[in-house]
């Protein structure tokens, strides 16, 4: 007798998880546009949060991924890399919010320099934050940033390449490590204005007409060759 293969359909419901418990709360909004990868297979969900695949195939293991097409404000998908397929099922994609990371540039300028109290506009410089996957975001004209990021061990950078010859950057790629007992983390970075060298030139006597010494000059001369005074 022939046998009936069976193949799974996986119901998607994605939604903004403001508790953390990965269950949708009546509270809590369902999230349109949001795409949805299992393996190659992409769907996108609808006004309701929902969205939907057929025709999978039973007791195999595929990968998972969702990417909101909108803006969501700082909420990140909470979701295992892979699932496995065994029989019709619902699976949650809930976003929740991640840890801010923000911060400022410091600004140690040489006072020696005739602009030292002039303004920087220290807008648009690169801040990222690296765990595999890159988040960026760019700071505003005093030097300030601020992003979310998702739970996770990260690296954060700024981009050195804009500091030119004129600063040095004092430390740069901060390990942090954010969990869900972490609210919000600062980080600051040091620019140090490189110091001008200051060159003093220093002059010999001045000479007579003649290319003689004056006479109070070479008497000073005299006093240190001889350690006395002429009279």
């Amino acid at each position: 007798p022939w046998s009936r293969v069976y193949h799974p359909t996986i119901n998607y419901l994605a939604f903004l998880d403001h508790n953390g418990n990965n269950i949708r709360d009546d509270d809590e909004a369902s999230l349109e546009n949001v795409v949805i990868g299992l393996n190659e297979t992409e769907v996108i969900t609808d006004i309701n949060g929902t969205a939907k695949v057929k025709n999978l195939s039973a007791d195999s293991t595929y990968r998972l991924k969702a990417l909101a097409l909108e803006d969501v404000h700082g909420f990140f998908p909470k979701i295992p890399p892979t699932i496995r397929t065994e029989k019709d099922s619902t699976v949650n994609i809930p976003f929740v919010r991640g840890v801010k990371i923000y911060g400022k540039i410091y600004l140690n300028r040489d006072l020696a320099r005739v602009d030292a109290n002039g303004p920087l506009d220290l807008g648009g410089i690169r801040i990222t934050a690296y765990n595999g996957v890159i988040i960026h975001t760019l700071t505003s004209y005093d030097g300030s940033f601020s992003m979310y990021v998702p739970y996770g061990e990260y690296v954060i950078s700024m981009d050195e390449s804009v500091v030119g010859s004129r600063f040095n950057l004092l430390q740069n790629d901060f390990d942090i490590l954010l969990d869900n007992t972490t609210e919000s983390v600062f980080v600051s970075f040091n620019l140090v204005e490189k110091r001008k060298k200051l060159n003093i030139k220093r002059f010999g006597a001045a000479k007579t007409e003649d290319g003689q010494e004056p006479f109070d000059t070479k008497r000073k001369k005299d006093d240190d060759d001889t350690g006395k005074v002429e009279k």
